[in-house]
């Protein structure tokens, strides 16, 4: 499971101070995916899930997806990747 404090805290220098308390939002087969708020912004935190690079899950690719998705309207704004940590950050929306 990955560092959430370590990784807040890494989001949290990128974005602004952390507001409030992660909140879980459903769905998400191999992930964890958490609606923050930093520095008067809502996020959405996804941590990825153990040994899901045996399932074929390339998170670089996911990322490299998410940035054309958003470029082409379907998709929210990506914000933050942290490879290291396997955690990415894109902009909440309701």
């Amino acid at each position: 499971m990955p560092d959430l404090d370590r990784i807040i805290a890494l989001v949290s220098d990128a974005l602004g101070p952390a507001e409030g308390e992660p909140v879980e939002l459903t769905a998400g087969l191999t992930n964890r995916n958490l609606r923050m708020r930093f520095g008067g912004a809502d996020y959405v935190l996804r941590l990825c899930g153990e040994d899901t690079e045996v399932l074929g899950i390339d998170r670089g690719a996911e990322w490299a997806a998410t940035q054309a998705a958003h470029a082409a309207g379907v998709a929210p704004d990506p914000v933050l990747y942290l490879p290291d940590e396997q955690a990415l950050v894109t902009r909440f929306v309701e």
